[in-house]
């Protein structure tokens, strides 16, 4: 008897979706915050024992042995940084040695004291604050004590002086480019002559773990429950809008008055181009807790999470086709996209005479689909889609729009 043999291969085409967000791993504890100092050089922090650092936008990250885990920390140029856990650490030798001289000590009195403190702000080589809580009991019989905490140092951390005591806590600290500071927790308490005096300006109406970049009076903070708060004179008066989320909204961030993301637990990352009239839920792909969100520009932005998690995005954490003109064009139009040869973005433009269904594909040389796009029914006008080429490599490509009534192709060049 013969026996015959049959082998099949299946030969499987990856074809990759658009995703707003790309998600990789930094280690696998928590990440706690995240900073840029300009395109390529970042910083994120970690529970665990370890801080890391990239020098190619994200894409490779170096690990540094750290004194404590990190509840967060920042960066103020490639040697300048600050870790906060318990303690506030301080380096100007890029990681590779921290500072803590004390001064960081419990209330007088105390027994069972714990000190935590949770965010920094750092304003040079040698001044920084640093913001938190303590706990613990007095007296006799004993009384549990709960008291907000800010610090100073003005000598790279080799020793920290209290210039407030009181509240319950304070979850973030910042500073407004007329330098003045802003602390807050469930409420918000100001500083003009650098912590010597501050002054209480008013409750904000929710637990607030972040405060955003000031503008001016704008100023905006990510609160709980899904809540966002935002004041436009300075802090006095606060809006609060209920959003989507329903969890912990961790951190907040905008690049100027009316532009910024929050991101929160279970995955969410929100998105406001209006001054926070809207806020728009971006697609992440996960459901991991997101601690920490940055961005370099309206484009090119950074989070951190749970396990390791890290998010990058190149369109803002926007990836959709956009309609740029309602005008109906005489004719089916697919445009050079621009700009070509490009890295790792692109914008690639197309125009619709009428109705239709589109489907809008790259092609490698081999003619295989790589990317696809879109795929929608969409209306008359002229339409454009940022194209992010970051899980394609260099070479030659093609892109083709197609129709019911129209089928056209470009090429178009990846160069690392």
């Amino acid at each position: 008897m013969k026996t015959i043999i049959i082998l099949l291969f299946l030969f499987v085409e990856t074809v990759y979706s658009q995703t707003p967000w790309i998600e990789s791993n930094i280690g696998t504890a928590k990440l706690t915050s995240i900073n840029f100092i300009n395109a390529q050089t970042g910083f994120a922090f970690s529970w665990s024992s370890n801080l890391y650092k990239t020098a190619d936008g994200g894409e490779t990250w170096q690990a540094y042995e750290t004194p404590s885990w990190a509840a967060s920390g920042y960066f103020l140029d490639d040697q300048t940084g600050i870790l906060i856990g318990h303690y506030p650490f301080m380096t100007n030798d890029g990681a590779e040695t921290w500072e803590y001289g004390g001064g960081i000590n419990p209330v007088p009195g105390s027994t069972f004291a714990t000190i935590i403190m949770r965010k920094g702000l750092i304003l040079n080589k040698d001044t920084a604050f640093v913001c938190g809580n303590e706990f613990g009991q007095y007296g006799f019989p004993p009384q549990f004590y709960v008291t907000g905490k800010i610090y100073r140092t003005t000598n790279a951390g080799k020793m920290w002086e209290l210039v407030y005591l009181g509240g319950v806590d304070f979850t973030d600290i910042k500073i407004d480019p007329d330098n003045k500071i802003y602390a807050i927790r469930t409420g918000l308490i100001t500083s003009s002559n650098y912590g010597a005096n501050w002054d209480y300006i008013t409750a904000i109406g929710t637990f607030a773990p972040s405060i955003s970049q000031i503008f001016g009076d704008t100023m905006y903070v990510s609160g709980s429950s899904g809540r966002i708060g935002k004041s436009f004179n300075g802090g006095y008066n606060w809006t609060l809008c209920q959003t989507q989320a329903g969890d912990t909204l961790n951190n907040v961030f905008f690049i100027d008055n009316k532009t910024g993301w929050v991101c929160g637990d279970s995955g969410y990352i929100l998105h406001t181009s209006n001054a926070g009239t809207d806020w728009v839920k971006q697609e992440t792909g996960t459901t991991k807790d997101i601690k920490s969100i940055y961005f370099i520009n309206q484009d090119t932005g950074f989070a951190v999470g749970d396990s390791g998690l890290f998010l990058k995005t190149y369109t803002g954490g926007t990836v959709k086709v956009m309609n740029i003109s309602t005008v109906v064009p005489e004719q089916y139009i697919l445009y050079q996209n621009y700009p070509n040869p490009f890295n790792p973005s692109t914008v690639i433009k197309f125009s619709l005479p009428e109705n239709t269904h589109v489907n809008l594909t790259v092609y490698d040389q081999l003619g295989r689909i790589v990317e696809s796009l879109v795929d929608s029914d969409l209306t008359t006008g002229t339409y454009q889609f940022i194209f992010n080429a970051n899980n394609l490599s260099s070479g030659l490509y093609y892109y083709r729009l197609s129709t019911v009534n129209y089928n056209q192709a470009k090429k178009m060049v990846i160069l690392r």
